[in-house]
């Protein structure tokens, strides 16, 4: 699937939710669903820094694509990452550093999360930019 497909698909999967009530629902199932990082994986040079919770994130490449794994102790900023994982798993270096997430504006996270949390989202998006870097 193209990233501009991936990025339409989790787009309108969010924004079927209409409430903020919904939405806050729709991010702690994401997060549910997100398989849990390992215990040894959840190391200082792993640890996403910038966001308000403990967040992890490790990456692997695959023939040449990049596959990330999250996790957090906190669900909703699980979820906000997960919907990184939408977009930018199974993508180039390149797509990936070529490609911020622009389209998070159109989720108005602003009006859902507070500024710490909000630019959270960022710091993952960020720390996903230098792990690509390093592959």
């Amino acid at each position: 699937m193209q990233l501009k497909q991936k990025i339409e698909n989790t787009l309108s999967q969010f924004e079927a939710h209409a409430s903020a009530e919904e939405k806050y629902h729709y991010l702690i199932e994401l997060a549910k669903k997100t398989p849990k990082l390992q215990p040894k994986d959840k190391i200082e040079a792993n640890k996403v820094l910038g966001c308000q919770s403990q967040t992890y994130l490790t990456c692997e490449k695959r023939q040449g694509k990049l596959f990330f794994t999250i996790d957090s102790d906190a669900l909703i900023s699980k979820g906000l990452a997960t919907l990184l994982l939408q977009i930018y798993n199974g993508e180039t270096k390149d797509t990936i550093l070529s490609s911020p997430p622009h389209f998070l504006q159109k989720l108005n996270l602003a009006s859902l999360l507070t500024p710490g949390r909000a630019g959270g989202v960022l710091a993952i998006y960020k720390k996903m930019c230098q792990e690509a870097i390093k592959m």
